[in-house]
């Protein structure tokens, strides 16, 4: 999946969340004794103040702190406990950081930056307290060893692919706090799929994991995210139910035998080469409700000759038809006011049906589109 570019469980008892949060707390405390214990066993020949002070040094240099921020976390250790002095971690801070298992973080902590954790491929617990208020975009990308996640109530947004790719994730813990998970937060963390192979977090399909020809999407999710069904190989057909109300970018992108598809009232935007390079798509029904079509929405549906746009549209992305040659019919309704560049463009045999008087129709006249008179 993503070749392109290279359990959700209810928590509503937060007498128990602030055990944990104690736990935590007590289990950071004791690790940092540990680990300067350790180190203390390591220097011979010194007082207890100079012992004492070394440690400090010696623990402090693992970390870049600046003003509050870690910026780069330097050591070597396979458990790490972060000192409470930071408030923030940066942006790609641990990334890469291969030895590490798991990490407590202080509950001075506000922020986790994108990237923050990215490829930590051994990580295998994190404890976020409950002053985390974002996870950045792709925090935890590739944290394969990664299984449970617990976010705190203090959480208000997940960053766009935050566990992308945490392939042994097989419980993640989001409370109703949480008010933003952006797309792909959860894409090929393929252990949260349901039996059926779809990855639902919070009513939102993030991934179909399955091979079936046919699929129904299950009725309850509101939102297809981003890449969702992108490369389904084997996807014939597709229903979407009436609770759906937005296809994300490239959400079937790359679905190559997808031939037929019904986009139900209920869906108020088409995203992004939402169906690029669906090759043997030929039979697309738009329902009143679309208000918008996106950019490159429809780029290469080689096979696609007609389609008729809702009178709910009101906006069509840039390259929203480009390159399908094959194109002969659109209707373009009234309701619609803006037309992005391009979008026809590679339409060798289109005639767009339009209102007298319509935006559509001073469209196609600004750009030499062969045009008939609704």
């Amino acid at each position: 999946m993503f070749k392109f570019f290279e359990k959700w469980k209810k928590k509503d008892d937060t007498t128990q969340a602030s055990n944990r949060i104690q736990v935590n707390i007590q289990a950071e405390e004791g690790y940092y004794e540990m680990h300067k214990t350790s180190v203390k066993k390591s220097i011979n020949g010194q007082d207890e103040s100079n012992q004492s002070a070394q440690i400090e040094k010696q623990y402090n240099n693992d970390f870049v702190i600046e003003k509050g921020v870690l910026t780069r976390y330097k050591g070597n250790d396979e458990r790490v406990v972060i000192p409470k002095e930071v408030i923030v971690i940066d942006d790609d801070s641990f990334s890469g950081c291969s030895n590490i298992t798991s990490v407590i973080i202080p509950d001075s902590v506000i922020s986790i930056g994108n990237y923050a954790f990215a490829g930590c491929h051994n990580l295998e617990s994190i404890t976020i307290p409950n002053s985390v208020t974002s996870i950045g975009c792709e925090a935890f990308r590739s944290c394969k060893n990664l299984t449970t996640v617990v976010i705190p109530d203090s959480v208000k947004s997940i960053g766009y692919m935050a566990f992308y790719r945490c392939s042994s994730l097989e419980t993640i813990i989001i409370p109703d706090t949480v008010e933003n998970i952006d797309s792909g937060a959860f894409a090929e963390c393929d252990r949260l799929a349901d039996e059926n192979g779809f990855i639902i977090v919070r009513d939102v399909l993030y991934n179909y994991i399955g091979d079936l020809v046919t699929v129904t999407i299950p009725n309850g999710v509101t939102s297809i995210s981003d890449y969702a069904f992108a490369q389904c190989l084997n996807l014939f057909l597709i229903t979407i139910p009436q609770s759906v109300t937005k296809i994300g970018e490239y959400a079937f992108a790359g679905c190559y035998n997808l031939e037929s598809i019904t986009i139900p009232q209920s869906v108020t935007s088409i995203g992004a080469d939402a169906f690029y390079q669906c090759y043997n798509l030929e039979d697309v029904t738009i329902q009143k409700g679309v208000v918008s079509i996106g950019k490159y929405a429809f780029h290469r549906c080689k096979k696609l000759e007609a389609i008729v746009i809702p009178e709910s549209v009101t906006n069509i992305g840039y390259n929203a038809f480009f390159e399908c040659r094959n194109l002969k019919t659109v209707v373009i309704p009234e309701s619609v006011t803006s037309i992005g560049d391009n979008t026809f463009l590679g339409c060798i045999e289109l005639t767009i049906i339009v209102p007298a008087g319509s935006y559509a129709e001073q469209y196609a006249k600004e750009n030499n589109i062969k045009f008939l008179l609704d």
